[in-house]
């Protein structure tokens, strides 16, 4: 994945089975890498922030995009600025949807400052500052919602470019951030998912086999099961079963895997499923309708420098415990985001394509039909 310096101030309808939608290409205003897509309650997709040359720290984009997947070719319907001044311009930070409507935007490379997208402020809405992490600046973190409407900042990365432990808390009754308990584990580059029960399984990181389970009622970080091998750049996502499958991410040599595990909180108890079709790391991952888990792109690593940008697509079905290869990507992407849309289709979202480009292409892919999904 892109490991860009931390700085202590950051400059800067579907046709057939898997196809892509055929018409005009929708692309962004600029391009975009470790940046955060967010779905909002009017339909639309907020992309923030971001670097515009993956090469470049400096790059760091100082506004967002509305994408609106309804609007035919003519997609991107206002930008808006994150804020005065390049101190808000922000990439590898966290997002979050909030219950009423509102974004979170918090961290990035060298900023501490906490974000919220406010939808009615003005013609295509606005930012206003929710002030400072308690923690101070962290890149990479994760921002997790959880029961009650809060939302979780667990970890990331700090300004001497070290793992974090720190988590903290945002309240958007009262718009206030507050220090939590820290976490058991430095992490950076880790996942977070909320479970059916109200905690949060917290996997991986940098340099980490471990995972950890906060309890919102105990207020308390949780040792948990230990994973196969260390994971970071990992995706993980919740089942409808309430199960967590975790997949790929890169080990203790950089090299990227082909693994996965399923959590189970019923026991808080990891066991080893299929392996993927390919190891990859920095890829997106969603879950479909019908219970399915679909992964889009990402990267391989030799563990020795070199790596390849994929356009490989596969899907994890839980009833048979397989993995299955669809359809590719029509460019291959990874440090890109994935939202799956109202009438099915999943909307692919920029990241970093061949020869480390920053890419500004949209492309809607249409879920596979399960009947049909292998090949």
């Amino acid at each position: 994945m892109l490991r860009p310096i931390v700085l202590l101030l950051a400059l800067a309808a579907p046709g057939g089975v898997g196809e892509i939608e055929s018409g005009a290409p929708c692309e962004l205003k600029q391009p975009r890498v470790l940046f955060t897509a967010t779905p909002t309650l009017a339909g639309c997709i907020l992309v923030a922030g971001g670097l515009s040359n993956s090469s470049s720290p400096f790059s760091a984009c100082g506004d967002a995009e509305l994408l609106d997947p309804a609007r035919g070719a003519e997609r991107v319907v206002g930008s808006l600025p994150l804020g005065n001044g390049l101190l808000r311009a922000r990439a590898w930070h966290a997002a979050a949807p909030l219950d009423d409507g509102r974004v979170l935007i918090a961290g990035g490379i060298g900023q501490a400052c906490v974000l919220v997208y406010e939808p009615d402020g003005g013609l295509h809405g606005a930012f206003v500052s929710a002030g400072p992490l308690p923690g101070g600046p962290r890149a990479d973190l994760t921002a997790t919602p959880l029961l009650d409407g809060r939302v979780l900042l667990c970890g990331g990365m700090d300004v001497a470019g070290k793992p974090a432990a720190q988590a903290d808390f945002f309240d958007p009754a009262t718009s206030a951030l507050a220090a939590g308990p820290p976490l058991l584990r430095p992490r950076s580059a880790h996942a977070a998912v909320l479970l059916d029960d109200g905690r949060v399984l917290i996997a991986g990181g940098i340099g980490e086999d471990t995972t950890e389970l906060f309890d919102p009622a105990e207020r308390s970080f949780a040792a948990g099961p230990r994973l196969l091998h260390v994971r970071d750049d990992l995706r993980a996502t919740r089942l409808l079963d309430g199960r967590v499958l975790l997949t790929g991410g890169q080990d203790e040599s950089g090299r990227t895997t082909a693994t996965a595990e399923l959590f189970d909180p019923a026991t808080d108890e990891l066991t080893r499923t299929a392996d993927l079709r390919a190891d990859r790391a920095d890829h997106a991952q969603l879950l479909l309708p019908d219970g399915r888990v679909l992964l889009l792109g990402g990267e391989h690593d030799d563990g020795v420098g070199a790596d390849l940008v994929l356009d490989s697509v596969e899907c994890f079905d839980p009833e048979s415990g397989e993995f299955r290869l669809c359809p590719p990507l029509s460019e291959p992407r990874d440090d890109h985001q994935a939202v799956l849309l109202a009438d099915g289709r999943v909307a692919v979202i920029a990241g970093q394509g061949r020869g480390d480009v920053a890419l500004r292409s949209v492309e809607f892919y249409a879920s596979p039909v399960k009947e049909a999904a292998t090949r």
